[in-house]
């Protein structure tokens, strides 16, 4: 799971922004996360997709065992 861009990027991204108010409501959270979704630099997320074939390679290359 780790190696998947939301996993490793998108939502440890929200969940720092959007934890970082306290929100009485589901509808205040939920508008906040739409915030923060919007507010995510599309060439950064690209530049993060754009990483996830090199690490499924580093992957094979260590047989399915662990990478850094």
């Amino acid at each position: 799971p780790d190696l998947n861009p939301c996993n490793y990027y998108v939502y440890g991204k929200l969940e720092r922004e959007v934890c970082a108010t306290h929100h009485s409501n589901v509808a205040s959270l939920k508008a906040s996360i739409k915030s923060e979704m919007n507010k995510l630099d599309p060439a950064e997320v690209s530049t993060v997709c754009g990483r996830f074939r090199r690490r499924l390679e580093n992957i094979l290359e260590a047989e399915g065992g662990h990478i850094e």
